[in-house]
């Protein structure tokens, strides 16, 4: 099921929006309903029962997606910053490499997290792509594995290096997969069904003052809908407003720039005054 469009949405008109469909849809199926269910007014107690029973299977139905989402969630933000430190660890080690091999792979590397930041994060907010960041780790691969070491020491520094390399490209095709996964269809099938039904079976009870029925089931379609717009907003961890951030990125690239662009002894002092 494609719900990219729904990610267009601003957060805050998404969220109300589906506390709208659901509180609102849960009073108008009442006012629908309620003429036809009078002569059941005596089996309250019946009605209940199934009541509790269904409504704990879909609770825990619930809860379990949406810990699901939130794992899914922290799971791709714990990627992001794996992904960032082991650029960072690149950059700081390839100290170890003779120039220009060394300035040249740094700076690849200073081009990789600008164009994450810049390029790729934003298209993938939006849920599309972005090739350039890949190319760039393409040319990554292909200099790392042009360079030829001429002692001992600059051996075993590559095949660790190479080592990382590899490892930081599988953490970032997971971070990329895992970020833009989402729900199956029939999930979603099953919370929008178990949610009729719930909503539906309130409508079996029968209570005197219209009010308050219309109360009850409004906060019970309300409850269902901060749920599944929680699931919804966790869903998706790279698309939409609410979204993990490249923020670990932001901290690697001042890094790299403090090493690159050294400040001067006049911009030291300003910087400590």
């Amino acid at each position: 099921m494609n719900v990219l469009w729904l990610y267009q949405i601003p957060t805050w008109l998404l969220g109300a929006l589906t506390v709208v469909i659901f509180s609102g849809g849960s009073v108008a199926g009442l006012a629908i309903t309620r003429r036809w269910v009078g002569h059941w007014r005596h089996h309250n107690d019946v009605v209940a029962a199934f009541v509790a029973a269904v409504g704990v299977l879909y609770a825990v139905l619930l809860a379990m997606i949406a810990v699901a989402c939130w794992n899914n969630y922290t799971t791709v933000g714990s990627l992001v910053s794996q992904e960032a430190n082991l650029v960072h660890a690149l950059f700081r080690d390839l100290g170890a490499y003779p120039e220009p091999v060394r300035d040249d792979l740094r700076h690849l590397l200073r081009e990789y997290v600008a164009t994450v930041i810049h390029d790729e994060w934003p298209a993938l907010r939006a849920g599309g792509d972005n090739d350039r960041a890949a190319l760039v780790v393409d040319r990554m691969f292909k200099e790392w594995m042009a360079f030829q070491p001429q002692n001992t020491g600059q051996q075993l520094a590559d095949a660790e290096m190479l080592a990382r390399l590899n490892t930081f490209q599988s953490i970032r095709e997971s971070r990329i997969q895992e970020g833009i996964a989402g729900l199956d269809a029939t999930l979603w099938a099953v919370v929008l069904v178990g949610a009729v039904i719930n909503v539906g079976l309130t409508y079996l009870f029968w209570i005197e003052d219209i009010r308050l029925h219309r109360r009850l089931v409004f906060t019970l379609g309300l409850t269902i809908g901060l749920v599944v717009y929680l699931i919804l907003a966790l869903d998706h961890p790279l698309w939409g407003d609410v979204s993990i951030q490249p923020t670990p990125f932001r901290a690697v690239a001042r890094s790299m720039d403090r090493e690159l662009q050294p400040l001067t002894p006049g911009e030291r002092r300003l910087v400590a005054q």
